[in-house]
């Protein structure tokens, strides 16, 4: 019933590009787009590349334009091609692809493309901020001797904090208290507080009719490409310290890791609804080493990414 149909005769509305600039701010680069009305979007990943895409969108010429970036920008080049309905961007980059952000105001699509921080090579997570989410409330999975998912990921969450503080970093909790926090807030407090990472604590389950013998295991999740190499570092390490199966890296749709602006991922690090496994998470040492191999983990990762990036 709430479904009409466009008459026959209908004709789509097609916004007008006007010709892009590029802004370099140091941290990021923002390729500022002067448009009629905001469009649809879609943003493809590449190794070192990325392709932004207006729909129902066309720009003031009918040939490829491209502009070379300021010389300390981390994008190389920017080249837009147009057809009659669609407007494509394709950006080079120095190195890998480490965050980006679509923005709307007063009929200008900024797209704005960040530069991965500067590394120590010897320390390097001096001096970078990361987001810790100690997974739930809301919800949360609950142990056979009745261990609540949210009691023992804040615990490991502050571990976590613990040891990035102890390596330079500044490290911005999701929570500190057993209160519920919104599932959307979470990446939005990251975002904010522009962290370089954010890691996402949890312990798995599977429901009613699931055997939880073959399930268990260590899981690491990403949403977009460019939190795979995260993931993978963080699988890794957290596997070797749990010394649990390794089930992998996969890719899912959680509200937590759909931001973009950072490597964002989500660690399922045991099964809590395994009683052996339960009974290890409620003890500080079992909580230390998920801890540790979250940290092993981004610290193997930004030590890479040192290796990648030419500033």
């Amino acid at each position: 019933a709430d479904v009409k149909l466009l008459d026959s005769a209908y004709a789509p509305i097609v916004r007008k590009a006007s010709a892009f600039k590029l802004v370099d701010k140091g941290e990021y680069t923002d390729i500022v787009i002067p448009i009629t009305d905001r469009p649809a979007y879609l943003v493809d990943e590449g190794p070192s590349g990325l392709t932004l895409t207006l729909y129902g969108t066309n720009g003031p010429v009918k040939r490829q334009l491209a502009a070379k970036a300021p010389a300390a920008s981390y994008i190389r080049t920017v080249t837009a091609t147009v057809d009659e309905t669609q407007m494509h961007y394709a950006f080079d980059l120095k190195g890998p692809v480490y965050g980006y952000q679509p923005l709307w105001e007063d009929g200008v699509f900024t797209f704005r493309v960040r530069r991965p921080p500067k590394i120590d090579a010897v320390s390097p997570l001096m001096g970078l901020t990361i987001a810790v989410d100690p997974g739930h409330p809301p919800i949360g999975a609950t142990g056979p001797t009745g261990l609540w998912e949210p009691v023992a990921t804040l615990a490991v969450g502050f571990k976590v904090q613990e040891l990035l503080q102890a390596k330079g970093v500044n490290v911005v909790m999701t929570r500190t208290t057993p209160d519920p926090v919104d599932l959307y807030l979470r990446p939005t407090m990251a975002r904010r507080e522009n962290a370089n990472a954010f890691v996402s604590i949890h312990l798995n389950a599977v429901p009613d009719g699931q055997n939880p013998f073959r399930a268990q295991g260590t899981t690491t999740y990403h949403y977009y490409m460019h939190s795979e190499p995260l993931a993978d570092s963080v699988d890794r390490t957290a596997v070797a310290q749990l010394a649990l199966r390794d089930v992998g890296v996969k890719r899912e749709n959680f509200a937590v890791i759909r931001g973009t602006w950072m490597p964002s991922i989500l660690v399922e690090g045991a099964f809590i609804i395994m009683p052996d496994q339960e009974a290890a998470m409620r003890t500080p040492e079992y909580q230390q080493r998920y801890a540790q191999g979250i940290v092993d983990g981004l610290e193997n990762y930004f030590r890479g990414l040192a290796q990648q990036v030419q500033h």
